[in-house]
C-alpha cells in the first residue's frame, strides 16, 4: 500500500505515540506493584491498555492507518478514564501530551472532536475531584454559582480553542508539506526526462559528427591529391571547410548543453594566427571588401590560454562580419584593455546592415539569425552564440551595438596570460623557439619538411578502407615509404607486434575493438610504438580519456596534410 507523505507523517507519530505509551504504562504498573498504594480502577485499566498499545503497534506496521487510529483512540479513552484519579501534575502532564498529540493522532475530523469531548469530560472530573464537590448537591441551583461556571466555561472554552488551533497548525503543515514534496517529486521527475532527453540529444549529435566526419575524411583527403590546376578544385575545398565549420559548431553546441566546455592551459601564438585567419576570411570576400587590422604595437606574440577557444571567437565574428558586408571595409583591432590584469580587448567593425532592434538583445543566443534579405544564409544561427560562451569561459564579456552610419560593432575582453618565454626572449630576438607554432620553427620544419624522418614504418589503422588508402596516397605523395595497413584492431596489434612501427595512426572506432584496447594490450607486452589518434570522436571527452593514458597526439577528422604533417613531426 502506497502511503501520502501526510499519511505516512501521522502513521509514524501514532506508532511512536504507541511504543511510548506501552513502555509508560508498564513502568506505572511497576510502580503500582511496589508501592501499592493506587486505586484499583487505575491498575485495571493500566493493564487493559497494555495489549491495546501492541495491537496499535501493529497496525502501524501493516500500514493499517485507521485501524492504528482507532486503536489510539481507546488508548486515550482509557487513560482519560484514569487520569483524574492520578496526582493534580501528572493529570496536567497527561492533559498536556494530549492536547499535542490529538491533532496528529487524528486521521479523521471526527476523531479530533471525539478526543476533544474526552479531555474536557476529564477535566471537568477532575475539576469536581480537587474541590470535593462531586455529589448531587453541586448540581443543585444553590451551588452553581456564577464564579464556578464562569471558571468552567472558560477552562472548557480554552481547551477546545487550543485543541482546535492545534489541529489546525498541524494538518495546515502536512499539508503543505505534502505539497511541496509532490512538487519537489514532480520537478525532480521532469529534471531527470529532461536530463535523458538532452543525453539522448546529445548522444545522437556526437554520433552524427563523427558519422559526417569519416567521409569528410575521404573527401578532404582526395581533394588533396588532386592536381592543383582544375579550376572546381577550390570550389570543393571551399565546401568541405564550410562543411567541417558546421560539424565544430554542432560539437560545441553539444558540449555547451552538457556544460562540458573546459579550457586547455598551452602556448600559441596570437598574431600569428590572427593574421593567418584574417587571410582566410579575406580570400573569401569580394573584391569590394577589405579586411583591415589594427594591432596594438606592444601586444606579444605569444600567450598561455586555450588557442582552439580563442580562434573559434574570432572565427565566428569574423564569419558573421564577411557575411553580411557586400563592400567596404570590415576593421578587426587588437588593443590591451587592462595591461597590468593581462586584459585583451578586441573588436571588430563591420559595414554590413546593421542588427535590427528587434534582434540585438538576442543576437547572442543560440539560432538567432539576422533575416535581413530573402535569400538564405549560410550556417545554423550558432556562431555567436559559441562565441559569447568561449568568452565568458575565458572570463571575458562581449557586445554588439549598431553604427550610426552603417553595419555593427562587436567587442569582446578576455584575460589572457601572456608567454613569459616569449617575453624573456623577445628582449634578444623576435621570437622564441620555446614556443609552439613559431613561424620561423615552422617553415623550417613543416613547410620545408627537412626535419621528417621519411625512413619511419608507419602504420595506417582505420577501418574504413577508403580513408586508409587515401591516407597511404597522401603520405607517399609526401616522401614516407614504409607506409602498411591494418583495417580491424586484431590485425592492427599483429602488425604492430611483428612489424614494429614507428608511428601508428589510430582510429579509435575499429569493428572488434576499440582503440585504447589496442593500445592496452600492446602495453602489456612492453609494445609502445607512438601513436596519432586519428578520430571522428572529436569530443572532449574522448579527448580527456586520451590524454589520461598517454595520447596527446590529437587529430579530428577530417584533418588537412598539413596538420597530418605536423603531428608527425610532433611524434617522431
Amino acid at each position: 500500500m502506497d502511503l501520502t507523505y501526510y499519511t505516512q507523517t501521522k502513521l509514524r507519530f501514532i506508532l511512536t505515540f504507541n511504543v511510548i505509551g506501552f513502555f509508560s504504562s508498564l513502568g506505572m504498573l511497576t510502580l503500582f506493584a511496589l508501592t501499592k498504594e493506587i486505586n484499583p480502577f487505575v491498575s485495571t485499566i493500566t493493564t487493559v491498555v497494555l495489549p491495546i498499545f501492541l495491537a496499535g503497534i501493529y497496525f502501524c506496521y501493516s500500514k493499517k492507518v485507521i485501524h492504528a487510529s482507532y486503536s489510539s483512540f481507546l488508548t486515550i479513552v482509557c487513560a482519560c478514564s484514569i487520569s483524574p484519579f492520578l496526582n493534580i501534575a501528572v493529570f496536567i502532564s497527561f492533559i498536556t501530551i494530549f492536547i499535542f498529540s490529538y491533532g496528529l493522532l487524528s486521521i479523521r475530523k471526527i476523531q479530533f472532536y471525539g478526543y476533544i469531548f474526552l479531555i474536557t469530560v476529564a477535566c471537568i472530573f477532575k475539576l469536581l475531584l480537587e474541590i470535593d464537590s462531586f455529589s448531587l448537591k453541586f448540581f443543585s441551583p444553590s451551588s452553581l454559582s456564577v464564579s464556578n461556571l464562569s471558571l468552567l466555561s472558560i477552562f472548557i472554552f480554552s481547551i477546545f480553542s487550543y485543541s482546535l488551533f492545534i489541529y489546525y497548525l498541524v494538518e495546515k503543515g502536512l499539508r503543505n508539506s505534502e505539497e511541496l514534496l509532490l512538487a519537489k517529486l514532480a520537478l525532480e521527475k521532469q529534471n531527470r526526462e529532461t536530463e535523458e532527453a538532452s543525453n539522448s540529444k546529445s548522444i545522437f549529435l556526437a554520433r552524427v559528427n563523427h558519422e559526417l566526419r569519416t567521409p569528410m575524411q575521404a573527401a578532404l583527403s582526395a581533394s588533396e591529391l588532386l592536381p592543383q590546376s582544375p579550376e572546381n578544385l577550390p570550389i570543393l575545398r571551399a565546401a568541405i571547410s564550410q562543411s567541417l565549420l558546421i560539424i565544430e559548431d554542432i560539437l560545441d553546441f553539444t558540449r555547451i548543453a552538457k556544460n562540458n566546455m573546459k579550457l586547455q592551459s598551452k602556448k600559441f601564438s596570437l598574431l600569428l594566427g590572427m593574421h593567418e585567419l584574417i587571410q582566410v576570411y579575406q580570400s573569401k570576400t569580394p573584391d569590394s571588401v577589405e579586411i583591415q587590422t589594427e594591432f596594438a604595437a606592444d601586444i606579444p606574440s605569444h600567450f598561455i590560454g586555450d588557442p582552439t577557444r580563442f580562434f573559434d571567437i574570432i572565427r565566428n565574428l569574423l564569419s558573421n562580419a564577411v557575411k553580411w558586408t557586400n563592400s567596404g571595409i570590415i576593421k578587426v583591432k587588437l588593443y590591451w584593455e587592462d595591461q597590468s590584469y593581462s586584459r585583451l580587448g578586441f573588436t571588430i567593425t563591420d559595414n554590413g546592415p546593421g542588427i535590427p532592434d528587434d534582434l540585438i538583445k538576442n543576437i547572442f543566443e543560440p539560432f538567432i539569425q539576422g533575416k535581413l534579405r530573402h535569400t538564405s544564409e549560410q550556417g545554423v544561427g550558432l556562431g555567436l552564440y559559441i562565441a559569447r560562451k568561449a568568452v565568458e569561459a575565458m572570463n571575458g564579456s562581449i557586445k554588439v551595438q549598431n553604427r550610426k552610419e552603417g553595419g555593427a560593432i562587436f567587442s569582446f575582453s578576455i584575460a589572457l596570460q601572456p608567454c613569459k618565454e616569449w617575453l624573456n626572449a623577445n628582449e634578444k630576438e623576435n621570437h622564441c623557439y620555446q614556443c609552439p607554432n613559431n613561424p620561423k620553427i615552422l617553415q623550417h620544419t613543416i613547410a620545408n619538411n627537412k626535419t621528417i624522418n621519411y625512413k619511419l614504418k608507419i602504420l595506417i589503422v582505420e577501418d574504413v578502407e577508403v580513408n586508409a588508402n587515401l591516407l597511404k596516397k597522401l603520405l607517399h605523395r609526401e616522401g614516407f615509404q614504409e607506409l602498411e595497413l591494418a583495417f580491424t584492431g586484431q590485425e592492427a596489434i599483429k602488425k604492430i607486434t611483428e612489424l614494429r612501427p614507428d608511428i601508428v595512426f589510430l582510429d579509435l572506432n575499429l569493428p572488434d575493438m576499440d582503440g585504447f584496447n589496442i593500445v592496452r594490450t600492446l602495453r602489456e607486452r612492453n609494445i609502445e610504438p607512438k601513436y596519432i589518434v586519428l578520430t571522428g570522436d572529436a569530443t572532449t571527452d574522448v579527448f580527456e580519456h586520451c590524454r589520461e593514458i598517454g595520447l596527446n597526439n590529437i587529430l579530428p577528422k577530417p584533418a588537412k596534410i598539413n596538420k597530418i604533417m605536423e603531428a608527425l613531426h610532433q611524434a617522431q
